[in-house]
């Protein structure tokens, strides 16, 4: 029986002799299937169908999953084995691989190894059991079936694994080829393993002579032998991935148009997910058809999200977050949430099934038991898709309705065999999770296009055009990386009692061996590409450009053309060029010249507030923190009181300073109601807090928290020590009012406010003004712009103190509750600086100028709503010192 092995050091298809009639030819993808004209057939294909025909199927993912996890909890008796079982995966299916019986490894000296070894055994017997098989020992399997040999032809496998060559050994029969990359080279080591096994399986070999009669095989020659080639490849460099990709993409563009074919064209990096969204985006702006071929788990998707939302939201009994992230979603659009019912469950913060009800929002549907059957949950979760209409939903995107039908084709998998075991809703929602988790879609669904690949699936296939991406240190070749359960020393152990795994240099040749065939596909131009910087950090050119003695240049040199309207858009900006038929470079054009002027050091103008709307300050019932807010910025005064702007109604979730400063507020305004005019009151008070702050909180309308209960202690011993403090009220003091209002003009300026207490002491009148913090809040720009003009208790002491209390000696004094004691005794209630400000606060209303001018140290903007619409940054230093 005669069996040839074609060793070459650049194998090529030509060296592949077509076939006699009955041969069948095996290839790993579709793009050396059709190098060499054949049908695309890969091995793993063939095995599983003789599988099939011995009554042996392969089990699907989720089954795998399920059947190890129980294996690790019987081997470990774990209650959590899900981690465990996902840790393990890769070293058990590199171990499958090996085609070793895992009783060898029993005795071994390391702990993991002999729970993998232990785990590893357990798993098989349980898929045997049903006559099951993991996918990474479906090769040795179907190598062992007795089969009836045949003439085959296998290209592509240009790195076989030792259960692929198993498996080609036991299939092939009289007149088999086998084309194999060999030379005396140390990147060839493993396939020269793989041909002493052929050797010892009486394969005989045929030598083919090195004929660098392409491109590529030149280029890949001098990568080997480290020869100056003939033919230099381009490299460039770029200052980022996006500028890469641009780069990339218009040379492929000018292929196209020159005429050169989609399907002759390929883009080849090492991290393809790294690439594929940069690449899916700016080919669709260059309109240059983008492939990408990598997978990615469902609940990366909108409709797993979806799912998991679903899930989440019945599992709590609608709690808000879940349950409006779930109405929220672009999926759940048939559940009916609209705008109005939007904002009043954020300003309500909407829990329970009827709380939802109230809104017209009907989650009867989901309003699932707390435990039921695995074939029930099934149905269920199956019925609140359909009346979703998450088929509809998915519609717009490829990957989401794929995403939806293979979870729909897998979802009986969480019946696990056990369809009438009670479960409760927790468990089905992890299965479900789980299930999305392990299961994957295309991330690009379709057909055609200038396709994305790793080196590794490009073996024996052949393009006119490459163009290699990702040319970093670090990236190509990617970084040798640790097995958690089979390390590098273990594996090391283990291949020298014979067992085929690989070491750290063999995964590290591995790398070198991959860059090397796939530069061989090139039969044109290969060129080669790196960004300087990624991911904010600076990145240097692969070892593997100086090993093909490239010389990178600096990608401004390609003088590439303008591969889109938005890059001419870009282009043309600045001149007064007019684009044909494109009504967006005008309107983009006024906007460049708006944002000019903002970053300028010219003055403000009225796309930074200086409107010229005027407005009669004299009109307006001012309050002390209106004007404190103008003083401070005049812009954050106009975006709230002017322009109404305003964050949407959200109900608190937990005790910020506002609502903080309110509670408190509130309870000391009742801790002392009807304590008027009695001296010392504060015993009286603190007997009464209690109460005080349990009325306080229904008024103020605390919200539920988790930690409320630990909380309230602490709030309401805030408040005991500060009522207890002797800074509280002066010895021999009375309470004559709180929460007392007042309104009257202040340099020509309408005013109203409430004083929080007011005292009668020996001297005259404190007016006392509580502060939930430790220091005092900044007040209005000065005259330096520093926020430390005190607005407040001047108009205090003027318009309170002076209309109510007239020929008193009247004191302000601010009170911090947190620190118990006084922090300031104000007693001048007016100063030119004073009366200037007010001047200027009636200036800039006259004039309607109100310019994003924030205090010195931007004090004002550290709890500003309105960042979005300002954006102040360093131009106002800019706009201050010009």
């Amino acid at each position: 029986m005669k069996r040839v092995v074609h060793l070459s050091q650049l194998p090529h298809s030509s060296f592949i002799e077509p076939g006699k009639p009955g041969t069948e030819v095996f290839t790993p993808h579709r793009r050396a299937a059709r190098v060499i004209g054949s049908p695309y057939q890969p091995l793993d294909r063939e095995a599983v169908r003789l599988l099939r025909r011995n009554g042996w199927e392969m089990a699907t993912g989720v089954v795998a999953r399920r059947n190890l996890i129980a294996a690790v909890k019987q081997v470990l008796k774990l209650d959590e084995p899900s981690p465990v079982a996902a840790r393990m995966t890769p070293s058990m299916q590199a171990l499958l691989r090996t085609g070793i019986d895992p009783n060898n490894l029993l005795n071994y000296q390391s702990e993991r190894v002999r729970q993998l070894a232990e785990i590893t055994l357990a798993y098989k017997a349980m898929l045997h059991r049903q006559r099951l098989l993991d996918p990474s020992e479906a090769l040795w399997h179907a190598a062992r079936l007795k089969l009836n040999r045949k003439p085959i032809v296998v290209y592509g496998y240009f790195r076989p694994r030792i259960d692929e060559l198993a498996f080609i050994d036991a299939l092939a029969g009289e007149g088999s080829r086998f084309l194999l990359p060999c030379a005396d080279h140390s990147i060839f080591r493993e396939n020269r393993k793989a041909l002493e096994f052929l050797r010892n399986r009486n394969w005989e070999v045929e030598e083919s002579g090195t004929s660098l009669t392409t491109y590529g095989q030149r280029i890949a020659d001098s990568f080997l032998t480290g020869k100056e080639p003939e033919d230099r490849a381009p490299a460039h460099s770029y200052p980022n991935l996006e500028a890469e990709v641009r780069g990339v993409l218009a040379q492929i563009k000018e292929l196209l148009i020159s005429g050169v074919n989609a399907d002759e064209i390929v883009m080849v990096a090492r991290d393809d997910k790294l690439y594929g969204p940069t690449l899916l985006s700016i080919g669709w702006e260059y309109a240059v058809p983008v492939r990408v071929l990598y997978n990615s788990p469902l609940d990366q998707t909108r409709f797993g999200s979806w799912v998991r939302l679903m899930l989440e939201a019945a599992s709590t009994g609608f709690s808000f977050e879940p349950t409006i992230q779930m109405l929220s979603h672009r999926m759940g659009q048939g559940l009916g949430l609209s705008a109005q019912s939007l904002k009043a469950s954020r300003s309500v913060h909407t829990e329970g099934l009827d709380g939802w009800k109230s809104l017209e929002i009907d989650l009867s549907q989901l309003d699932w038991p707390a435990s039921a059957a695995r074939t029930e949950w099934v149905r269920l979760l199956r019925n609140i898709l359909d009346k979703t209409d998450s088929r509809k939903y998915a519609a717009p995107w490829d990957r989401e309705l794929k995403a939806l039908e293979i979870f729909h084709e897998n979802v009986d998998g969480l019946l696990f065999d056990e369809p009438q075991e009670i479960i409760t809703i927790e468990t089905f929602a992890a299965d479900v999770s789980e299930l999305l988790s392990s299961l994957t879609v295309p991330f690009q669904p379709g057909v055609g296009g200038i396709e994305l690949h790793t080196p590794e699936v490009l073996f024996g296939s052949q393009y006119r055009h490459v163009f290699v991406m990702g040319m970093n240190e670090g990236v190509m070749p990617a970084p040798v990386t640790e097995d958690p359960i089979l390390d590098f020393y273990d594996r090391k152990l283990l291949v020298e009692k014979g067992i085929g795994l690989e070491s750290a240099a063999d995964v590290a040749r591995r790398e070198v061996l991959s860059f090397y065939l796939m530069i061989g596909i090139a039969t044109e131009r290969i060129s080669f590409s790196y960004p300087r910087i990624v991911n904010n950090d600076e990145s240097i050119p692969s070892a593997f450009m100086q090993r093909m003695g490239l010389v990178i240049r600096p990608a401004v040199e390609l003088e590439l053309p303008l591969a889109s309207r938005e890059e001419a858009r870009r282009a043309f900006i600045g001149d007064d060029a007019v684009l044909s038929g494109d009504d967006v470079l005008p309107a983009a054009i006024r906007s460049l010249a708006v944002e000019a002027g903002r970053e300028s050091p010219a003055a403000f103008d009225d796309y930074d507030g200086v409107v010229g709307l005027p407005l009669d300050a004299g009109d307006i019932l001012w309050s002390a923190s209106q004007l404190t807010t103008l003083g401070q910025c005049p812009f954050k005064w106009f975006a709230s009181k002017v322009l109404l702007l305003k964050e949407p109604d959200e109900m608190e979730t937990e005790i910020f300073p506002s609502l903080r400063g309110r509670l408190y507020h509130k309870a000391l305004e009742l801790a002392f109601a009807g304590l008027i005019d009695i001296e010392d009151p504060r015993e009286a008070a603190l007997r009464r807090l209690d109460e005080a702050f349990i009325q306080a909180e229904r008024e103020i309308g605390i919200p539920h928290l988790p930690a409320w209960p630990a909380q309230r202690a602490e709030h309401l011993q805030t408040l005991r020590n500060a009522i207890g403090s002797a800074d509280f009220i002066e010895a021999g003091s009375r309470v004559i009012d709180t929460e007392m209002t007042f309104q009257s003009v202040w340099h020509g300026l309408k005013v109203r406010g409430s004083v929080d207490r007011v005292d009668r002491t020996s001297a005259g009148i404190d007016l006392i003004d509580y502060k939930t913090s430790s220091s005092i809040p900044p007040g209005a720009k000065n005259e330096d712009g520093d926020a430390k003009l005190d607005i407040q208790m001047p108009i205090y002491i003027h318009a309170a103190g002076s209309s109510r209390f007239p020929r008193e000696t009247i004191t302000g004094i601010y009170y911090s509750l947190k620190k118990a004691e006084v922090l300031e005794r104000v007693e001048v209630a007016d100063s030119p600086e004073l009366a200037a400000f007010a001047e200027r606060v009636k200036r800039h209303l006259k004039d309607g100028d109100y310019p994003v001018d924030p205090d010195n140290e931007r004090k004002a903007c550290s709890f500003c709503e309105f960042d979005l619409v300002c954006r102040q940054g360093n131009r106002l230093d800019r706009k201050r010192s010009a």
